[in-house]
């Protein structure tokens, strides 16, 4: 009973919101809204020549110590706002002739509507009695009144931005119109064309660039549309500018062909390195005693692909030094497009040690499936494909005999395959943390917000997110208090988590550790090119 009198009484006390610069007006009549759901009172004004005489008006400000001869006795509900003879702020909410307990809130209204954030957070409905709930109702009653209104943010913009927004428009124009031919035209038909396309990391982040950039010329209706369209096109001009100074340093440098040879260097080292590894395999890695028939045969199947990627380096040679000095125009449209570029590179050049985690990874998992499914029939179950589990199952003596046999050869081949596996996977895992860093940096860069970040280190008050109430003084003793709202920014790593969230293209969600080791024991492809199973599953649907 105790517990829900305390309920009870929380919620028959009044929130009126008082603006601050009513504190500073001479006696007048009060106008603004009443919501008793809530048990909400919002004040916007003194009842003056600047306020429309239509206003209902809800109760009285009287800076001095008078009597309350001036209530309006026909109203339920009635506010009345003074100063006592020590100077301290009082407030009174009569309720059919009656004084309830109230709490009178000051704050700056400016603080609310200038705030991208608090401006647009969800509308809750008006039965929930949260501060988050209260304060969107308060800024819903702020944004009613047209001196209150953000203006439009189109109109504001400058001369130099509008031009630069046009020249960023028209120079992603020509690669969205070749995009979208491809996604409606022969990506729509041929899943295997789409996902080859994807690919490339540098045609990945020019396609994502497009629908990024795109956003800015949508119209802005909401305040958080128009942050969202700022930092887009400040992201832009940030990308575009780093990548102009990275291809006028590299370019005046001539550094193009020092990297050229420092990579075909790097890349017949790297084959040499593979070659006597694989020579070492084939002997007694460690001392282990392996398969040498199958040691040897892999051995040799892994030296041809070398020798034919010898043949492919010598071919590259002549080439790369062009390529990457013509690589480096790219700079134009950002410095991520330079990092993508380098992020292809990088998998050109491992392209031999990807294939052979690929050879190795399924030669792996077919003889792994293949014990497994042995190891059923020698304990006499199978494999129950409608039912998707493991039922008892009865076989002739042939077939024990023939699975026994098979079960014991590929269980002593087994560590044979499973060092070779294990090498190329460590390589390959090698090179996916170049790619893992290089994705990581062109993801920040793509979704920092360098408007909103710019906004939170001059004006944080056009980024909070959050309101503080602070206690006042009072000589009132009947429960009634007096509070001074603060709006307060976030921090910078909220900030970011509240700017991500502007994006329209999320950041795809990565698998676990867990499902990442285990797809690497079953000798599951980890980060592969093309993911043939969802192209299949394309097709399906």
């Amino acid at each position: 009973m105790k517990k829900n009198s305390n309920m009870r009484e929380h919620v028959d006390i009044w929130k009126v919101f008082v603006p601050y610069d009513i504190l500073m007006s001479p006696k007048g009549q009060l106008c603004g809204r009443l919501n008793e759901q809530l048990k909400l009172v919002y004040i916007s004004g003194i009842l003056n020549a600047s306020i429309s005489t239509n206003t209902d008006t809800i109760g009285l400000w009287d800076p001095s110590e008078t009597s309350r001869s001036d209530h309006d006795n026909r109203r339920e509900c009635f506010v009345y706002i003074k100063k006592s003879l020590t100077g301290q702020l009082e407030c009174d909410v009569i309720m059919s002739k009656c004084s309830v307990v109230c709490s009178c809130i000051i704050y700056n209204p400016e603080d609310l509507v200038k705030s991208y954030f608090i401006t647009c957070r969800d509308i809750i409905t008006e039965r929930e009695t949260s501060k988050t709930g209260i304060l969107q109702t308060v800024v819903n009653y702020i944004q009613e009144f047209p001196q209150n209104r953000k203006s439009d943010y189109k109109d504001s913009w400058s001369l130099p931005t509008l031009l630069l927004l046009r020249g960023l428009i028209w120079m992603f124009g020509l690669f969205r119109l070749v995009t979208f031919t491809l996604d409606n035209r022969i990506t729509s038909h041929y899943g295997v064309v789409r996902q080859v396309l994807d690919t490339p990391a540098l045609a990945h982040q020019l396609s994502n660039r497009c629908k990024q950039n795109a956003l800015v010329i949508q119209k802005t209706s909401t305040p958080l549309q128009h942050l969202r369209c700022m930092d887009a096109l400040s992201r832009q001009v940030v990308d575009t500018g780093l990548g102009v100074a990275m291809m006028y340093f590299l370019m005046q440098s001539n550094i193009s062909d020092t990297v050229a040879a420092s990579v075909s260097s790097w890349a017949d080292q790297t084959a040499d390195n593979l070659s006597l590894l694989l020579e070492w395999l084939m002997g007694v890695p460690a001392g282990l005693k392996l398969n040498s028939q199958l040691t040897q045969y892999l051995g040799h199947f892994f030296l041809y692909h070398i020798y034919l990627w010898k043949g492919y380096l010598y071919l590259l040679k002549p080439v790369l030094s062009g390529v990457l000095w013509y690589s480096l125009c790219v700079g134009v449209i950002g410095v991520t497009a330079q990092l993508c570029i380098l992020q292809d590179i990088v998998s050109m050049m491992t392209l031999h040690v990807y294939c052979f985690y690929v050879y190795a990874a399924r030669l792996y998992r077919l003889q792994v499936y293949t014990l497994s499914a042995l190891w059923r029939l020698f304990r006499g179950k199978k494999w129950n494909t409608l039912r998707q589990r493991v039922d008892s199952s009865s076989f002739d003596v042939d077939q024990l005999f023939v699975g026994t046999l098979l079960f014991t050869i590929l269980l002593f081949m087994l560590p044979t395959t499973v060092l070779y596996y294990t090498v190329f996977t460590l390589l390959r895992l090698l090179t996916l943390m170049v790619h893992g860093l290089l994705t990581n940096v062109v993801h920040f860069l793509n979704h920092f917000p360098v408007h909103t970040t710019c906004l939170w280190l001059i004006h944080p008050k056009s980024v909070t997110d959050n309101i503080v109430f602070n206690p006042l003084p009072s000589d009132k003793r009947n429960g009634d208090c007096i509070f001074s709202m603060q709006v307060t920014p976030p921090s910078f790593f909220k900030l970011l988590d509240l700017s991500h969230q502007l994006c329209s293209r999320k950041r795809d969600v990565t698998e676990s550790w867990g499902s990442f080791v285990s797809s690497l024991l079953k000798g599951h492809l980890v980060c592969p090119w093309i993911d043939l199973n969802g192209i299949s599953r394309d097709k399906v649907n």
